[in-house]
């Protein structure tokens, strides 16, 4: 239809074109004559030559007739099972779409400020979100797994379980905390959910002082403790190895001793590592960092450092053209010698962040 638009448009010389989308398409189509037929110039790609032949000419208009008058009926047939065609093909994007949906994974946005206190009104609201997401079948006694546990009525969110009690009639209480990183703190459980926000929602990570300066913890170190217990409870305890494109590289961390204060420096004449702290990191290429202090840089400690953080399925090692190096890659893991390319090679060289994660550039 796109011809006729542009037909239209050309011969009327109107600024709008006429959209098919709304209206149904004129019956009329540009035809060329047999004599009209030419070939291309030699010199000016735009421009026309010489005229063709006659006889191929009358072949060439017939055949764009055909073509025009085909295209004609299948946009009249279109046009008559219009409806039966958007009803099918929109069954058909449902079914699609359904079956996305199952396979895809769910989005969820992320919640607003207005959306937790909305959520978290008070204390109590706070403490009912844990104890469904603790016990959703029902309160169990954290040392035993008893289910016939007593609640306390002097003290709610408090219960007691005859059955692990130090003595017959003595029972063990516990509380919704008990074994928990919320275990035996002062502040309130809605304390601690609201740093939990700030520090899940923020961009780029928030620190402890902020986090005091916000919601006034009463000193710095009751925020940086609430910090470090919620990091420590929201690490992954199944350790997943890095794997693709992996960068392995030793460093040592240090100031030079020329400036330090005299009676720190090892030598007046020290040089190289002397002094400085070695520190090994492996990252993967758009995934995760892994850095640790070792105590020396021989075979034994880079190769355990490697086994303990590289997967065996990795597409490829880039380290640097150390003899220690080149040996512990490719004893720790069990690839291939032409997957570790050294430092000097376009592979490594396409990826040298490592070097400036751990400070040498």
């Amino acid at each position: 239809m796109d011809c006729w638009r542009q037909w239209i448009r050309h011969r009327t010389a109107n600024v709008n074109e006429y959209s098919t989308r709304y209206s149904i398409a004129i019956e009329a189509a540009q035809l060329t004559p047999p004599d009209r037929w030419r070939t291309q110039a030699t010199q000016n790609r735009q421009g026309s030559g010489s005229a063709i032949d006659a006889s191929v000419g009358t072949t060439l208009s017939a055949r764009e007739q055909e073509l025009h008058r085909l295209a004609r009926e299948v946009y009249e047939e279109r046009l008559s099972k219009a409806i039966i065609w958007v009803l099918t093909n929109n069954a058909r994007c449902a079914n699609i779409c359904n079956t996305s949906r199952e396979t895809e994974p769910k989005f969820v946005r992320q919640m607003t400020l207005g959306d937790f206190e909305q959520m978290f009104p008070d204390e109590e609201a706070a403490r009912a979100y844990l104890f469904a997401r603790r016990w959703p079948g029902g309160v169990r006694c954290p040392r035993c797994g008893n289910d016939h546990v007593y609640g306390s009525k002097a003290r709610p969110w408090h219960w007691q379980c005859m059955k692990c009690g130090p003595k017959p009639r003595s029972p063990y209480r516990f509380a919704l905390t008990t074994g928990t990183i919320f275990e035996e703190s002062k502040k309130p459980l809605l304390m601690w959910f609201k740093v939990l926000y700030l520090m899940i929602t923020s961009k780029k990570g928030i620190s402890a002082l902020q986090i005091h300066r916000m919601l006034g913890t009463g000193s710095y170190q009751t925020a940086w403790y609430v910090c470090m217990r919620l990091r420590a409870g929201m690490r992954d305890p199944e350790f997943r190895q890095l794997m693709g494109i992996v960068e392995v590289d030793e460093t040592f961390i240090g100031g030079k001793e020329k400036n330090k204060h005299r009676n720190k420096r090892f030598s007046d004449h020290s040089r190289g590592t002397v002094g400085k702290t070695p520190v090994i990191g492996a990252i993967a290429r758009k995934g995760s960092v892994v850095c640790q202090m070792i105590e020396t840089t021989d075979t034994a400690t880079l190769d355990s450092f490697v086994r303990k953080t590289v997967s065996e399925n990795v597409e490829l090692v880039a380290t640097d053209e150390a003899t220690a190096t080149g040996f512990w890659v490719g004893q720790a893991i069990s690839i291939k010698r032409s997957d570790i390319a050294p430092e000097s090679t376009c592979a490594a060289k396409s990826i040298p962040r490592t070097s400036i994660i751990s400070g040498r550039c």
